[in-house]
């Protein structure tokens, strides 16, 4: 019992890797954004849309900035209709 309880204690007791930040993120994915900005215009606008919201919050919020980090890669994937749930919302807009 006390081997196990041992075991378990110094298991406890390991360092544990941490999540990255959202700031970590964002700094990541800015180049891949810039890196579209002349061959894809369109998602190029809405990616840095996001990626700036999330900029802007990543000081108060980290889960507003994380909506916005996915919703800025989504963006870079996609274009402007993978945030915006596209369909007739959309193409009604245009």
């Amino acid at each position: 019992m006390r081997l196990i309880l041992s075991f378990w204690v110094a298991l406890l007791l390991m360092p544990m890797p941490a999540h990255a930040l959202c700031r970590d993120d964002l700094r990541d994915l800015k180049p891949r954004i810039e890196s579209i900005k002349s061959s894809h215009k369109d998602r190029y606008t809405a990616a840095i849309r996001w990626w700036d919201l999330a900029n802007k919050v990543e000081p108060t919020s980290e889960l507003e900035c994380d909506t916005y980090y996915h919703r800025a890669y989504r963006a870079l994937l996609h274009g402007d209709t993978a945030t915006n749930g596209g369909g007739t919302a959309a193409s009604s807009r245009r």
